[in-house]
């Protein structure tokens, strides 16, 4: 007997988060094989072997049919990751309508195998009860009326309806005609709005009829058209934001009518024209950048003379005197008649140290080349490539992965999870669960202890000895010695029947 009333339930639904991923599921109701199970993902019912396998909470009862709980677990790269808003697996329950044992009509039978018949049958009933339960019904105080639908050639192409008198289920209008409808629907909802039957009565006024015979004209038509292309109406929409209303405004005014009639004089317009030009219009915008503006500023000081507080010249520099607060940066030759340093002329020219000592100049060897790394080589700086670099350090220039020997391993997978073990494959390793790691090495879960049929036993006592005999307890096994056997079935030695005999015989007078 392995189903019972409070378990029986054939059917169980998990949500996997988005971005999370999942390999295994419980199947908290009972099964009897492996094809008895449906699994969906998402609302798409996958393959047995293909995308998933079973395993039993109790091998030996799946194997001998028996009924047992169990896991659904997903194959290599099958591993389910919750979609977008999370995903939804369903696991259900259908076993095959059929009786596997044939009872004898006479003499004893199996117990055991009646208790799976019974359980099997239970299970199918309880199979046909959730199906029920999802299905199109009567309820149980409504009037009995056929639910049977009608004939496939009239239901076609409909939506399915039911008889205003009797309840019966008929075909109902056509698809396309209620589809028809919804659109018409829709459109009259929104006529029927007050703002669009007040403007309807604003456009029905005998104005408004006159105006709108005037628009109706073919040239009005024509210009309306014309007024209507895209380009016009996003002009037109520029045109009549808040800021070009109010530009055209200021434009108005009689003084800059006046200027704008200056303005497109011939001379002007030339002008105008020169600076329209790409060369001089490039020009304008780098003049109008914030640093060139800045240092028009610098450059402009105050008075007669100017604040240059910054110079970059290419070239020379002719000047009667150079005073200069601040840095100077020059990248070529430096020639002087005479130099100073605070003060002091300067005569001789310095000796500078190389080496590689603090303060010193480094001093590079012939051999150095563009794209080089650089080393310390006693007192002067060498190149070295990137082959003599990993030579230099011990280096390893490309790694070679596999599992033969010496390669460097790498994951083989895109399912590996923390704490699940490393399986080689073919180029690396992959991850495997507890349970997929049993089913590999074709081990148990876990054991279940007692004095039942299949089960494991264990000793049951702390007083077991060498060369006793094993009686069963109600957990499993105690030790009893020659002579607690001897007493628990009733028996006596030989020695003692002997004597026993014995006594009886002088008691006789033999």
């Amino acid at each position: 007997m392995t189903i019972s009333t409070a378990d029986n339930t054939p059917r169980v639904s998990y949500t996997v988060s988005q971005g999370a991923t999942q390999t295994a599921f419980a199947v908290p109701f009972e099964f009897f094989a492996d094809a008895d199970l449906n699994f969906y993902v998402d609302g798409t019912k996958k393959t047995l072997a293909t995308h998933y396998t079973t395993s039993a909470n109790a091998q030996n009862n799946l194997a001998h049919s028996s009924g047992t709980t169990g896991y659904i677990h997903t194959t290599t790269n099958n591993s389910i990751t919750g979609a977008t808003g999370g995903s939804t697996v369903v696991i259900t329950r259908d076993i095959a309508f059929a009786r596997t044992t044939d009872f004898p009509t006479a003499g004893a039978f199996d117990v055991d195998t009646l208790n799976t018949e019974l359980d099997r049958i239970t299970a199918i009933a309880s199979d046909l009860e959730d199906l029920a339960s999802r299905s199109v019904r009567l309820l149980d105080y409504d009037s009995e009326v056929s639910m049977e639908l009608p004939a496939l050639a009239s239901r076609k192409g409909t939506v399915l309806g039911f008889n205003a008198s009797t309840g019966v289920a008929e075909a109902g209008p056509s698809i396309t005609a209620v589809q028809s409808l919804a659109d018409v629907t829709t459109s009259i909802n929104l006529l029927g709005t007050s703002a669009v039957v007040e403007d309807m009565g604003i456009l029905a006024t005998s104005a408004n009829v006159t105006a709108m015979g005037h628009l109706g004209t073919s040239a009005n038509v024509t210009a309306m058209g014309l007024l209507g292309t895209s380009a016009v109406v996003t002009d037109m929409a520029l045109l009549g934001t808040a800021s070009c209303v109010e530009d055209m405004s200021i434009l108005g005014t009689a003084d800059n009518v006046a200027n704008m009639a200056l303005l497109a004089t011939t001379d002007i317009i030339s002008d105008l024209n020169t600076l329209a030009t790409s060369a001089i219009v490039e020009d304008l915008n780098l003049l109008a950048t914030s640093t060139v503006i800045a240092d028009m500023a610098s450059l402009a000081g105050s008075g007669a003379n100017p604040n240059i507080t910054s110079l970059t010249a290419s070239g020379e520099i002719a000047a009667a005197s150079l005073d200069i607060s601040g840095n100077v940066d020059v990248d070529g030759t430096l020639e002087a008649d005479a130099m100073t340093l605070n003060g002091t002329a300067i005569t001789t020219t310095a000796t500078l140290s190389t080496g590689i000592s603090n303060g010193n100049l480094p001093v590079f060897t012939s051999g150095v080349v563009d794209d080089d790394f650089l080393r310390v080589s006693g007192t002067s700086i060498v190149g070295r490539s990137a082959s003599e670099v990993l030579s230099d350090i011990g280096g390893q220039a490309a790694l070679t992965f596999g599992i033969s020997n010496t390669n460097a391993v790498k994951v083989d997978s895109s399912s590996v999870a923390d704490d699940e073990y490393a399986r080689f494959t073919a180029n690396g390793l992959e991850s495997r669960s507890t349970s997929e790691v049993l089913s590999d090495i074709g081990g148990q879960a876990s054991l279940t202890f007692g004095i039942s049929n299949t089960n494991a036993v264990k000793i049951d006592s702390a007083s077991v000895a060498d060369d006793e005999y094993a009686r069963f307890t109600a957990n499993g096994l105690e030790s009893r010695s020659t002579s607690e056997v001897l007493s628990d079935i009733g028996a006596t030695t030989a020695t003692a029947a002997a004597d026993e005999a014995t006594a009886l015989a002088i008691a006789l007078g033999g």
